[in-house]
């Protein structure tokens, strides 16, 4: 068949046409399909870094104590309600929390209180506590006070246990707050104000239930924190110096407690706190009453001013440079509300943390101005940021556990004076055991 060429180039012009109009159309198909998948690609890298914490890892800023709430230095604020004045700038509104039990506090002077945080259903951790290194009248020639700080429980049967608990042994700091992982900082707020208002003793050991303590250690690293575990013939002048201001603070706290105390019925009759709370009336009370004193105790409370002055007595084991978790899938997620810097100071676990009563006031009296964290280690950082305290490190608590004989970075188990790891009370109780054969316990 014969084409002519007119029909011929008709033909071609509609192949080119329909050809290139193909070529096109696929063309604008790839050009779509690449949008959809950029499209989903960045709203899987934003899902990605959102769940990750990347977005606020990259938002947050360096720690300042001056700008975490109440903004700027503290200590002055402190110093004031110290004196019994009123602080130009309001404390912080914690959530009241109400004792349901108070433990008995000896009328002796105390050398060391140990502070236990349990949880409301740990009676079992407890009762091997009394019986172990909790015991307090294994030392005779030495005053030792040990509680536990629990928290109230959703189950009535745990609620009754602990009710029972409470009036059998009469060692519980029992509060009516929640008893969760998220209300550490509550209980932990709650046995450092009973230490520092109600029960005051020359040293604190704040610990959690699932710790074994030396407390032969402690009392030997208490009379030389510096040179332990090697000792010493005599003690330094800088220690003398620091025991004479800490009883002259032990001295105030005891006067204050007790005016206080003599002063409270009315506010206890009508459900405020159940233990004897400094607050702005009593206090300036217990300054006018202070003031008429005798030059004696004058000077005693000057030269107890000077805890505002020292470097504080905050020991344990350090943590510096930790960060906040900012996946939303983590446990420990913390929002930018919540905390907007991108590492925390330095602090002590608070699995086990060791203190001198003045700096148990001091912190105490930091918390009044520290706005609340959930998580209780970085919390005390941050209030001993602000209330110009330094943490401390000694190798001999520690953060895992460790076998008996274990010899870890120098430090043999013989040495320890607190060791984590110990939830299960056959464990502790083997430990303590060996500890005790040893002449270490």
């Amino acid at each position: 068949m014969a084409y002519s060429a007119s029909s011929l180039s008709m033909k071609f012009d509609f192949l080119r046409y329909h050809s290139c109009g193909m070529i096109r159309l696929k063309t604008r198909k790839k050009w779509w399909k690449s949008l959809v998948i950029l499209v989903l690609c960045l709203f899987a890298l934003d899902y990605f870094f959102n769940i990750f914490g990347v977005f606020l890892i990259l938002r947050s800023t360096k720690f300042d104590a001056s700008i975490y709430p109440v903004e700027g230095d503290i200590v002055p604020l402190m110093r004031s309600v110290w004196r019994g004045e009123k602080p130009v700038v309001s404390p912080v509104v914690h959530p009241k929390v109400t004792l349901l039990r108070e433990p008995v506090c000896p009328s002796a002077e105390i050398r060391l209180l140990i502070v236990i945080k349990s949880a409301s259903e740990h009676s079992d951790r407890r009762e091997v506590i009394r019986r172990t290194w909790g015991f307090e009248k294994r030392f005779s020639d030495v005053e030792i006070r040990t509680i536990f700080a629990v928290g109230s429980s959703s189950n009535i049967y745990v609620r009754n246990a602990v009710d029972k608990e409470a009036d059998e042994f009469r060692d519980l700091l029992y509060a009516d707050f929640v008893d969760t992982y998220y209300n550490n900082t509550l209980k932990t707020l709650t046995g450092i104000r009973w230490a520092a208002n109600a029960c005051p003793s020359e040293y604190v050991l704040f610990v959690d239930d699932d710790y074994y303590v030396s407390v032969k250690n402690l009392l030997s690293f208490l009379r030389h924190p510096d040179e332990y575990p090697e000792g010493a013939i005599r003690e330094k002048k800088e220690t003398l110096k620091a025991r004479e201001a800490m009883r002259a603070v032990v001295n105030k706290n005891r006067r204050l407690s007790s005016f206080v105390e003599s002063n409270s019925e009315e506010s206890t009759r009508s459900g405020s706190l159940g233990f004897r709370e400094l607050n702005s009336r009593n206090l300036l009370l217990a300054s006018d009453l202070i003031a008429k004193q005798s030059v004696e105790d004058s000077r005693s409370i000057a030269l107890s001013e000077n805890i505002f002055l020292s470097e504080g007595f905050y020991v344990g084991y350090l943590f510096s440079d930790s960060v906040p978790k900012r996946s939303v899938w983590n446990k420990w997620y913390v929002s930018l509300e919540e905390y907007p810097f991108y590492s925390f100071p330095t602090y002590i676990t608070a699995g086990a943390i060791l203190m001198d009563h003045a700096t148990v006031v001091r912190m105490h009296l930091g918390t009044l101005f520290t706005k609340l964290f959930r998580f209780d280690d970085p919390y005390l950082g941050i209030v001993a940021k602000k209330a110009k305290v330094m943490p401390r490190h000694s190798d001999y608590f520690l953060f895992d556990r460790h076998s008996f004989y274990d010899l870890l970075f120098g430090v043999r188990f013989e040495h320890v004076i607190a060791s984590h790891g110990y939830g299960e009370g056959k464990d502790l109780i083997r430990t303590w055991e060996e500890a005790k054969k040893n002449g270490h316990a």
